[in-house]
């Protein structure tokens, strides 16, 4: 049985009257999309799917992540209830036998970062030891270290230490249930939060699946996503001093503000920085952009920069971290050339909510009305936040091309919308000179 959305809607309601459970919007804790596979950043504190006794789960949301498919996507591996990062689904039952090859054969590549109880005598090295379920309690269980056991593999590094607690990158080589947990313990070192395996327990688990390397497509690389460090280590990491780079989590993941965020127009020499969000809004949001990933991910930075010069990009910095981007260009042709276009416009997830957005926007009208007199963009007709965003600063709707787009089997309608810089009723000057690039 198919569910639309209201049908979906209300099942939601029913589950939280039932559990009195708090909504996840999913939607925005997507990492990377496209036709085979989501990848999104699941949070701390919540299973992926229901236990024994029931209670909230990820799973129950999954009919809002089907983005125009018949179906809700389904889990391609698990990660336990406290940790938080990067979690695989497979949109359909082709995406999950492939997904489910690559884990089998120990193809996909995953890095987890936890912050350990104790210091490991050696800086880097492998743990080799075999993961048993044993009865705990009456009616639990847990795992340990046994001969007998499933052959279980992890290589972990040092990143960095300081009063008797060290910051670990984790690499697990199988596949095993809480075996980055029982290794870490077993390395004597167990991971804070942890108190089924002897770790602290004055804090949440502090392990986090930091970030996956698929190999889904042949002759393709690897579709690579990081997720953002979750708030309850950034605490713990900068306060502790761990990070070897100051503020460094503190600008991946925690709210971002307003204040202290200034808009420039990028130049050639920004190239670098806008090659990674580029490439970052292609690989996560692939459905909004004209252009592909697997396209401009193998361009050289010549090709940036060289955009970056036809073109006025605006970026949104705080300091030197760059966290949105939006562009303009006049029209080519003399015919064209009193109109000019807004293109790729992106702002990076952890900076949502702050205003980026509509200060790029307002930085290209401005731009825009010294060089021509109206603006056009589309925008996916389904992007309900983006219409908005530009209705508020004037763009009307005036058309809707109907399948667009096709992208891994799915069309997508444009919304046409533009914004008169000059009234009807002002003389036409001819096309405004100044340091116009096409």
């Amino acid at each position: 049985m198919r569910l639309g959305g209201a049908a979906i809607a209300a099942s939601l309601a029913r589950y939280r009257s039932r559990h009195d459970v708090w909504m996840m919007n999913l939607a925005d804790r997507v990492l990377y999309r496209d036709g085979l596979v989501l990848v999104i950043d699941k949070p701390a504190g919540i299973p992926v799917h229901a236990g024994p006794g029931g209670g909230p789960n990820l799973e129950h949301w999954f009919p809002l992540l089907r983005f125009g498919l018949p179906k809700p996507p389904a889990l391609a591996h698990r990660l336990d209830r406290d940790t938080s990062g990067v979690l695989v689904l497979g949109r359909h039952k082709k995406a999950l036998r492939r997904l489910g090859k690559l884990f089998a054969e120990g193809r996909v590549e995953k890095v987890y970062w936890a912050v350990v109880s104790g210091v490991p005598r050696e800086s880097e090295g492998r743990i080799e030891a075999a993961l048993l379920k044993q009865p705990h309690g009456t009616v639990g269980w847990r795992m340990v270290v046994d001969p007998q056991g499933q052959k279980a593999v992890t290589d972990y590094r040092v990143l960095g230490a300081v009063d008797g607690r060290a910051w670990l990158e984790l690499r697990p080589r199988t596949g095993r249930t809480h075996q980055i947990r029982v290794h870490c313990a077993a390395l004597g070192t167990p991971i804070v939060g942890d108190p089924t395996y002897g770790g602290a327990a004055d804090h949440k688990l502090q392990l986090h699946a930091r970030a996956i390397a698929l190999p889904l497509y042949p002759a393709k690389p690897p579709v690579a996503v990081t997720a953002p460090v979750p708030p309850h280590m950034v605490a713990l990491l900068a306060g502790a001093r761990l990070a070897r780079e100051p503020g460094r989590f503190g600008a991946e993941c925690g709210s971002v503000s307003e204040a202290g965020i200034t808009i420039r127009r990028l130049s050639p020499q920004d190239a670098a920085l806008f090659r990674d969000i580029r490439l970052e809004g292609l690989r996560r949001d692939p459905d909004a952009f004209s252009s592909i990933f697997e396209d401009e991910s193998g361009k050289e930075l010549s090709f940036f920069a060289e955009r970056l010069d036809r073109s006025a990009v605006f970026g949104a910095f705080r300091g030197a971290e760059l966290l949105g981007v939006a562009g303009f260009y006049v029209q080519p042709g003399p015919k064209h050339r009193h109109k000019g276009t807004l293109w790729g416009m992106y702002v990076r997830p952890r900076a949502r909510g702050a205003g980026i957005a509509g200060r790029l926007v307002a930085a290209v009208v401005e731009h825009a009305r010294l060089h021509v007199e109206l603006i056009q963009l589309t925008v996916i007709s389904e992007n309900l936040a983006a219409r908005r965003l530009y209705e508020r600063f004037g763009f009307a709707a005036y058309g809707l091309e109907k399948r667009a787009a096709k992208y891994h089997g799915r069309y997508h309608d444009d919304l046409l919308m533009a914004k008169m810089l000059i009234s009807d009723g002002e003389p036409d000057s001819g096309p405004p000179g100044g340091e116009r690039k096409e």
